[in-house]
């Protein structure tokens, strides 16, 4: 692999690219940091593309890479989570990248993928939080929970209490 700088003279890049098969290779943290610099201030989702996008299968043989450092086989990932743009990556040495991936997630990327990406974690995280209330609340109505709630609690101690004072007064 040979290094190459992908931005201008003013503000270089540097990664590692083949020279027979235009693969890439980025250190541990790069991929993000030059998409982030190369795509900016979208807000925006472009469902349409986006759908484009991510339906493109890739029908090539599933395999896994060597890193091209230390030799050790790579774990696959999924660019975003949801961009279908699946990654080679050595969580100690970097991501490996066949040609064509980069202008697949930069594509992904200016479409919104990564706002679209964001809104699901948010809705999950949301969702998630409101099953734990409902949990919580579930299990305070059958009385396996003291609430949290000052009211609901001074209740529970109340009732506690005069439990307690029952007990003490059959046990006497």
């Amino acid at each position: 692999m040979h290094t190459i700088n992908v931005h201008t003279e003013e503000k270089p890049f540097f990664i590692e690219r083949c020279e027979q098969c235009y693969s890439l290779f980025f250190d541990p943290g790069e991929l993000d940091a030059f998409v982030n610099e190369t795509v900016q201030n979208v807000f925006s989702i472009d469902a349409l593309t986006l759908n484009g996008l991510t339906s493109q299968n890739n029908f090539d043989e599933v395999r896994y890479r060597k890193c091209p450092i230390c030799r050790k086989l790579m774990n696959r990932i999924n660019f975003g989570r949801s961009s279908g743009v699946i990654l080679d990556e050595c969580r100690e040495h970097g991501i490996f990248l066949d040609a064509g991936e980069l202008r697949r997630i930069l594509q992904w990327t200016r479409a919104g993928g990564n706002v679209a990406q964001s809104q699901r974690d948010l809705e999950s995280q949301a969702s998630a939080e409101l099953r734990k209330r409902q949990d919580q609340r579930e299990k305070e109505k059958k009385g396996l929970l003291l609430s949290t709630d000052p009211y609901t609690q001074k209740q529970s101690e109340s009732l506690l209490e005069q439990i307690a004072d029952f007990l003490l007064r059959l046990m006497k």
